[in-house]
């Protein structure tokens, strides 16, 4: 599955989280539940048990809208999980911007991870490659949808 944009709106309080992975709603839902419930001590994220207890005791249900478009929502705590299209994420941003924009951060990351190369810091450079990686796939990902 390739990476989305997922908006998680909490109903009651108007906040809104923004994730952009390959999870589903309902993870990340969860994973927002579990930042707001643990004073934001994400590591508690990655604990398979509470993370279940979590979902079960937040009531989450999977619910369609007209469209097709699959929601995740927490009656228990007003909150719903949805995906949302880069375009509508950011009508303002058209595609020859962001190609711009996503070359410069690639060169900028790039002299980075060439600046911690020559420092002997290849942890940081395959962490940096990482982030160029994304940007690259993310800017593919986008131009296949506009087409």
């Amino acid at each position: 599955m390739t990476n989305r944009i997922v908006i998680i709106d909490n109903v009651k309080t108007g906040l809104k989280a923004t994730f952009y992975n390959s999870e589903s709603l309902k993870d990340n839902l969860v994973s927002e539940l579990i930042s707001c419930i643990s004073n934001y001590d994400i590591r508690k994220a990655d604990d398979v048990e509470y993370r279940d207890d979590i979902a079960k005791r937040s009531n989450i249900e999977i619910i369609t809208i007209p469209g097709n478009r699959m929601r995740a929502y927490s009656s228990t705590h007003g909150m719903v999980a949805y995906e949302m299209q880069f375009s509508e994420y950011c009508p303002e941003i058209n595609l020859r911007t962001l190609e711009e924009i996503t070359e410069e951060n690639i060169k900028y990351l790039t002299k980075g991870k060439e600046m911690a190369i020559s420092n002997g810091h290849e942890d940081v450079a395959s962490k940096i490659q990482i982030g160029i990686n994304t940007l690259e796939g993310a800017l593919r990902q986008y131009k296949n949808q506009s087409n």
